[in-house]
């Protein structure tokens, strides 16, 4: 905004900035002094013996007029042309706001009421010589704060409107001169002297001398600077003579204590709170009390947080947005500092921060202007220079946990999603979220993966503010009371950088990020932080973790219910009868026996839209014949076109309901590796909510749908016993039997072997092989090669492929419907395999080196 200034009002503010009035003649249109005078018509001795009431009518005088300086300064009115980057902070030592009060008969800040009293505030103004005005403050019967009133008490009283005027006066001349008014720099040299001559001894060595005589030494040192760099010698040595007798620069007069209790703390803030860090926005006061030697304007809270004794650790005061505008660098806000010469430490550097750093007293002060955004203009931060740990951090976020596994977070965040980054906006989850900043509405939650392990590494919650940013204290006051000291640092990122504000315990790390630029979202992040070494401790608390909140929803009949719990009409839970009962009949439904289970081959037609036909269903019952597991075993139908793309429909269609599933290994890529003919990666994926694991997997033979039932006792990770519907071997001869037991089964005769091995057996007449070739690993059958008993045809009259389909046929009800066909030549079948969980069975012909052509059917174990 644009303001005009009429002629008239030119003018006189122009007389009130040259100090008009009485006491200030008007040096406008005077020619600039060469020196630094000796006198000026101010006494600040004589203004120690008027009324209290007409001191503070002064003092409102030179507020004003101060006032008006820096708006004149930010309008481009006021030019400072001596001290082009001087900014002077008001840091006002008693009461940094306040009213002359006559019932009272001394000035009381505008945060008390007039009859009130207050031991705090009487110690405040006794600390800097005016005991008269304390003795009324403090609470009746506070005999302890009377006696530190008196043990404060100075060789005469200086009354803290006195003290007041004396700063504010000194503040005036110092912009005076940063404009290049002489004239202020003589203000500046006799109002010391002044100060000197009338505090004594006693007094200047007290809290108020620490006030007052450090004031202007900094102005006058880089006038001198300038003076030299301009070649005003004579200026320049006559400063500098004066700033080799300034005396003494005592340190800021802090009433900060390391340590003192909660229940200090809170008399000292004049508010209650059981938090780990305890706030007001009262910032007038606290600066106040603590002596703090930083300016009250754009101060927007006061945070003192606690350790785990309940003692005072750490001090910040948070500032405005857009304070930057007024103190471009850490020094400016740091003034009384610069100027007492204290300690200056090493300052760290980081994105978007301005930092330097003091040591106080018991204190590190850190003072740092945020040069843009995150909802403050600056911080300024008390402590020990070592962040105590913050109280432990909760890992339980509501709808998310740290300690929950990624699957079961992306259960219940976002099923539709496989990612190692799921990110998701979904409302009844955010609604479900414990939200750290309440000030803000999180517009979206994500959560990662460790990586290689089903672990959850960190949770996330984003927040896209529709107005401006709130001031920093509101947004993290919830959180900072909670765990206590938070660690400020700046960063840099792809979107221009953020504040981020900390915390750490053993285990967990929160952040929250607070964006430079105000078009990126706020981020608060919880982090797992323990060392890679704890991974699998870490794994195993987890998983007992989902388990017992699964026993829980279980008991709560509120389990997570996505997967489909029905295969083909045939439902987990289902008695056999029922199964038997609902299961079409005729003789293209082919039922058998399996262990444990029941195995149904569809041998029918299919129709020519078909795009997939089911050709098998298998079930396994528990010991109450109840289904457990259901598999559906399915082939590309007539109007599935080419390649497998039809295994897609049933893979979306369990998909529609679970979720994206997990990618895995598929148990099919080792069991056709050693078979002959065109490989093709096999698939896998798998779904699980609290009652129901599902599994596809897909070759180029066909697919697999399978459902398990997940009852309470369930464990994940504990596989069940491998699923078998395949026969294991031909008559006696099966996998897995001992040389020792197939010797007793032969007699006692231990047959022939060939070159590598195998044992050749003979079976009896009776039997449809006329040889078994046998082989071992570590003493147990392996494999079994059968040579089929030869056929006599008449020459031509049936293909060899025909010859393989109706040995399967015979034995339709042992294998079930074919997972393989190897095809040679002119697409002629040459074998038929099958498998199960334990077995692999092929049927396939063989031509010989006489050409001789031979039907065998092979059993191989599968690794488990």
């Amino acid at each position: 905004m644009r303001v005009c200034f009429g002629y008239a009002a030119v003018f006189a503010l122009a007389l009130l900035l040259a100090g008009c009035g009485s006491s200030e003649p008007d040096v406008s249109d005077k020619p600039l002094a060469s020196r630094l005078g000796d006198s000026i018509d101010i006494s600040l001795s004589e203004l120690l013996g008027k009324p209290r009431s007409e001191l503070a009518e002064m003092a409102d005088e030179y507020t004003t007029k101060i006032h008006l300086q820096d708006e004149s300064r930010r309008n481009g009115l006021l030019h400072m042309t001596l001290l082009d980057k001087f900014r002077l902070p008001l840091v006002v030592p008693v009461w940094r706001e306040c009213k002359y009060s006559a019932r009272a008969g001394f000035s009381l800040p505008t945060y008390l009421q007039e009859d009130a009293r207050d031991s705090q505030l009487a110690l405040h103004v006794a600390r800097f010589g005016d005991q008269d005005a304390a003795r009324k403050l403090v609470e009746p019967g506070d005999a302890d704060t009377l006696r530190q009133i008196e043990a404060l008490a100075l060789d005469r009283s200086y009354p803290l409107e006195w003290t007041r005027l004396a700063a504010l006066l000194m503040h005036h001349a110092q912009i005076r001169l940063a404009t290049g008014d002489i004239d202020g720099g003589t203000e500046v040299v006799v109002l010391h002297k002044q100060l000197k001559g009338v505090l004594g001894g006693k007094a200047a060595k007290s809290d108020l001398g620490a006030a007052l005589l450090p004031r202007g030494r900094e102005a006058l040192a880089r006038a001198a600077a300038s003076w030299q760099e301009d070649k005003k010698t004579e200026l320049a040595d006559q400063a500098n003579t004066i700033l080799a007798a300034w005396g003494d620069t005592p340190a800021p007069p802090l009433a900060l204590r390391y340590g003192i209790s909660r229940e200090q703390v809170q008399q000292a803030l004049g508010i209650t709170g059981k938090e780990r860090s305890i706030a007001t926005e009262q910032a007038a006061r606290a600066l106040d009390v603590f002596a703090l030697p930083f300016p009250d304007e754009g101060a927007e809270a006061i945070v003192a947080c606690l350790d785990d004794a309940n003692r005072l650790a750490d001090v910040f005061v948070t500032y405005k947005a857009g304070l930057a505008d007024s103190y471009q660098e850490p020094t400016q806000l740091a003034h009384l500092l610069e100027e007492s010469k204290v300690e200056v430490l090493s300052s760290p550097k980081a994105p978007g921060l301005y930092s330097r750093v003091y040591r106080l007293g018991d204190w590190q002060c850190d003072a740092t202007i945020i040069s843009h955004g995150a909802g403050a203009g600056a911080l300024v931060h008390f402590g020990k220079g070592e962040l105590p740990a913050a109280a432990p951090l909760a890992r339980d976020l509501g709808a998310l946990k740290l300690d929950r596994s990624f699957e079961r977070n992306r259960l219940v965040a976002a099923p539709e999603q496989r990612k190692d980054t799921v990110t998701t906006g979904n409302s009844k989850l955010l609604a479900g979220m414990h939200n750290p900043l309440p000030a803000l509405k999180p517009t979206q939650a994500a959560f990662g993966r460790v990586a290689d392990h089903n672990l959850t590494s960190w949770i996330a919650l984003e927040y896209n503010p529709e107005e401006a940013l709130p001031a920093l204290h509101k947004i993290l006051l919830p959180l900072w009371g909670r765990t206590g000291t938070p660690r400020f640092e700046g960063k840099m990122d792809e979107h221009g950088g953020h504040l981020e504000c900390a915390w750490q315990d053993a285990q967990t790390r929160y952040a929250v990020w607070l964006p430079y630029e105000a078009t990126q979202p706020v981020r608060f992040e919880a982090s797992d932080i323990q060392p890679a070494d704890r991974i699998g401790k870490r794994e195993g608390s987890v998983g007992e973790s989902d388990r017992e909140e699964r026993k829980a929803r279980l008991q709560a009949g509120k389990p997570i219910l996505r997967v489909p719990r029905q295969l083909e009409q045939v439902e987990l839970g289902m008695t056999r009868a029922q199964i038997l009962e609902l299961l079409p009949g005729g003789r293209s439904v082919i039922k058998s026996d399996i262990p444990d289970g029941l195995s149904v081959t569809f041998a029918g037609e299919a129709s020519r839209e078909d795009k997939y036909i089911t050709r098998q269903l298998l079930v396994r019952f528990d010991r109450n014949s109840r289904a457990t597991e259901i598999r559906a075993r399915y082939v590309a139908g007539p109007g599935a076109g080419q390649g497998n793309a039809w295994t897609n429909l049933l893979l979306g269609a369990v998909r529609k309901t679970a979720g994206a599933p997990l990618e895995m290994a598929s148990s099919w890529s080792s069991v056709w590796a050693d078979a002959p003919g065109r490989k093709v990666a096999a698939q896998a994926y798998r779904w699980q909510d609290d009652a129901t694991l599902a599994m596809f997997q897909r070759d180029a033979g066909g697919a697999e749908l399978c459902l398990r039932d997940c009852p309470p006792d369930y464990e994940d990770g504990v596989p069940l016993p491998a699923f078998e519907c395949l026969p294991r071997g031909a008559g006696a001869v099966v996998l897995g039997m001992k040389s020792q037991q197939l010797v007793q089964e032969l007699n006692n005769v231990k047959p022939d072997t060939t070159a590598d091995g195998a044992w050749i057996i003979r079976p009896d007449a009776s039997s449809p092989y006329d040889v078994l070739l046998v082989w071992f690993d570590k003493d147990q059958v392996t494999r079994i090669v059968a040579r089929h008993t030869p056929v006599t045809r008449n020459s031509g009259s049936t293909s060899w492929g025909q010859i393989i389909t109706e040995a399967w046929t015979r034995d339709v009800r042992s294998f079930g419907w074919p997972r393989q066909q190897q095809l040679v030549g002119n697409d002629m079948l040459q074998a038929l395999g099958f498998h199960d969980e334990r077995t692999r069975v092929r049927i396939f012909w063989q031509e010989n080196d006489d050409g001789s052509v031979k039907v065998f059917t092979e059993w191989k174990e599968l690794p488990q």
